[in-house]
């Protein structure tokens, strides 16, 4: 792909992210810093209402460019995220890294276990509110970071590439 194609591909994906996800909330769900908590030894639900209590976005596109939201944090996050969660989190993840032009900690979240067994059905549950917009959304997101990444470091596309093969091409 030219870089000319590239951008209007990214314009498009970046539109269609934010339209897909327009009036998503985390409202009932696990928030960020709930998520962290929850990495940790027995949290109680006092701990829990705390955490909460520090994630004052409104909208998953107020974490875009926030600097102190940190998707790849290594602790808590995506992996400790619900159904809510996850649907809140997940576009404003996408959104960065395909601004970005790198994955900022999504990709490994969107691989899904190849048996069946019963870490394949929590992965799966945990994007069980995603719509079909939606899913096809986040198919078209790892599609358009696997040709943006090859593009720019041939064999670097291998992350998006599993995560896409793994479940989501059924949506293209």
């Amino acid at each position: 792909m030219t870089p000319e194609e590239l951008a209007q591909e990214r314009a498009a994906l970046l539109a269609e992210i934010d339209a897909a996800f327009a009036n998503v909330s985390r409202d009932g769900g696990v928030s960020w810093s709930e998520a962290d908590v929850l990495d940790g030894p027995g949290a109680t639900l006092a701990e829990r209402a705390r955490a909460r209590a520090l994630d004052t976005d409104k909208s998953w596109n107020d974490l875009v460019d926030d600097p102190t939201w940190e998707p790849d944090l290594g602790t808590g996050g995506f992996s400790f995220l619900d159904a809510i969660g996850m649907r809140y989190y997940l576009p404003a993840a996408m959104t960065r890294s395909v601004l970005l032009g790198y994955d900022v900690g999504i990709d490994f979240p969107l691989t899904i276990a190849a048996k069946k067994n019963a870490h394949r059905k929590w992965q799966l549950e945990r994007f069980g509110l995603l719509d079909p917009r939606q899913q096809t959304c986040v198919a078209r997101y790892l599609q358009f970071m696997t040709r943006l990444l090859e593009s720019n470091n041939p064999g670097d596309s291998w992350a998006p590439r599993a995560a896409l093969e793994s479940h989501w091409s059924a949506y293209l």
